[in-house]
């Protein structure tokens, strides 16, 4: 009996602790309403709000073609030309380029994060229809480029069962470079891809690592947590861009760049705020991490809330059972 209070009391105690922790770990929320992301260097929470647009559609972006057609069975949303950004504010998705095919859903992880010599790269959001798929957003994309992309790799029909041109959603991460606090927004698309692995952060603290060698002082000086970074990225030559992309068909299809990022279609920092994809999608920005979510300033959430309940109640229902087991006992 002494066992089975000491039991008890140790659950109620955690659920208290639970209760007014400071903190809760992303993932024990439910990934349907939210991700992370980083602005100005740090990180934030994305609390998606409404349905992302692909604006202007793919049907009014390009030419008819067989292409074209059978691809909007699958998406209206594209890359690697301008979309409609009035009325909207600046978002670069991150795509961990550097680690290839992966990036796209060739052979990444089992939850759809891609893999760049063996090793996850745990991004914001993985390749699209995959468990770490962000919500709100398109399962699969297309590009005139990918059809290209995918013949270069053998891939004469399509991948996934999809048309030319449509690939999944690639991994990314976002960035952001101001933001209206709680506000809903729009959010227009810049795809960037990255090269240099020594700049791509940790999705979950924003800290970058060197991986490959470099000929730079510092080679993870500009990680790319801010418009600041990306900026510098976008003219910094690097060997390890070379280095870590030797066998990289994106890279090779690209025309082996030596920055460390490239933007399609703007090649140049002045043009690092044109859309380059049609994709918007709304979001409010809070100021703190989406993966250690504080509970006492600004208030839980209902879904923390309903989280540390659920918890509680798990902890109580087996503690009930124990003092079942012992009381027949």
């Amino acid at each position: 009996m002494r066992k089975t209070y000491l039991i008890f009391a140790f659950a109620m105690l955690l659920t208290s602790n639970m209760a007014h922790a400071q903190w809760v770990p992303a993932w024990m929320l439910p990934n349907t309403i939210a991700s992370g992301g980083f602005i100005g260097g740090t990180e934030a929470y994305f609390k998606y709000t409404e349905a992302y647009k692909c604006s202007p559609p793919n049907s009014q972006l390009f030419t008819n073609s067989t292409e074209l057609l059978a691809s909007l069975n699958y998406t209206q949303c594209s890359f690697g030309v301008p979309g409609n950004a009035v009325g909207a504010d600046q978002q670069w998705l991150l795509i961990p380029a550097y680690a290839g095919m992966s990036s796209f859903g060739f052979n990444s992880s089992f939850q759809g994060f891609p893999l760049y010599n063996g090793t996850v790269v745990v991004t914001h959001c993985g390749v699209g229809g995959t468990a770490s798929s962000c919500p709100d957003h398109p399962q699969s994309i297309y590009s005139p480029l990918f059809s290209g992309l995918e013949k270069s790799v053998g891939i004469a029909k399509g991948a996934f069962g999809l048309p030319e041109g449509v690939l999944p959603m690639p991994a990314h991460d976002y960035v952001i470079d101001d933001y209206d606090k709680f506000a809903d927004v729009d959010w227009y698309t810049i795809a960037v891809y990255v090269f240099d692995p020594n700049i791509m952060p940790n999705a979950t603290t924003g800290a970058c690592m060197q991986v490959v060698p470099s000929n730079l002082t510092s080679p993870t000086a500009n990680c790319l947590t801010s418009i600041g970074a990306i900026q510098r990225a976008m003219t910094n030559s690097s060997s390890s861009v070379a280095a870590g992309n030797s066998r990289n068909p994106i890279w090779r299809f690209m025309g082996n760049p030596t920055m460390q990022i490239a933007v399609p279609g703007n090649p140049t920092v002045a043009e690092i705020n044109n859309s380059n994809s049609n994709l918007r999608v709304p979001y409010a920005v809070r100021n703190y991490s989406y993966y250690h979510i504080p509970l006492n300033n600004p208030p839980p959430s209902t879904e923390v809330i309903l989280v540390v309940i659920a918890a509680g109640a798990a902890i109580v229902a087996i503690t009930l059972r124990l003092f079942e087991y012992h009381r027949r006992r």
